[in-house]
């Protein structure tokens, strides 16, 4: 158990550190991704504090026993103030391996790796249209995608995942899907 406490601490502290960009993307409250297809298609992002703890593989509660959900803004105040979170969090999405194999923290560690990256936005090549069940619209480049999801009849949308996987996986860009190369994100 120290071994899994001591790798969660690891973990938040890659988050903490990625605090510094979202805090960037807060204050410009939202990011425009336009694309360089014939519409000039462009995608509005909004970002809200609400959304990063999932973004960082992690699920936030108020006790320790993790019986209690806490808010998701309110882990990322606690986070920025330093509070030690390992007992209070649990990886969002558990990993377990074709091969049977089982990695409490396998999700979170691979979002981790690429967490920084894809807040910076600035490397991001590429808009892909899925139809990945509640996520339609992916961005990312060769290591990452950021699934976007909606409430507004995708008018604007909101960061809803993070995957440690190319925007060209066929785990994002499923048969009939669009792509089109970004152009710029404002």
């Amino acid at each position: 158990m120290a071994n899994l406490t001591k790798e969660k601490e690891r973990l938040l502290k890659i988050a903490r550190s990625a605090q510094t960009q979202y805090d960037a993307l807060l204050d410009a409250g939202s990011s425009t991704i336009i694309c360089a297809d014939t519409l000039h298609s462009s995608y509005s992002v909004q970002w809200e504090k609400r959304y990063f703890a999932h973004l960082c593989g992690w699920r936030y509660f108020r006790d320790k026993a993790k019986t209690l959900p806490g808010g998701a803004s309110e882990f990322y105040d606690r986070l920025h103030k330093g509070f030690p979170l390992q007992s209070y969090v649990k990886p969002a999405t558990p990993f377990s391996a074709s091969d049977g194999r089982y990695d409490e923290l396998e999700w979170t560690r691979r979002k981790g790796h690429v967490l920084q990256e894809a807040l910076s936005l600035r490397s991001a090549t590429e808009v892909v249209v899925s139809a990945k069940g509640s996520v339609i619209v992916f961005f990312g480049n060769c290591r990452w995608a950021m699934g976007l999801g909606s409430d507004n009849g995708y008018l604007t949308y909101y960061p809803k995942t993070l995957l440690a996987i190319p925007v060209e996986d066929r785990a994002v860009k499923r048969k009939n899907s669009v792509s089109r190369p970004i152009q710029e994100i404002q």
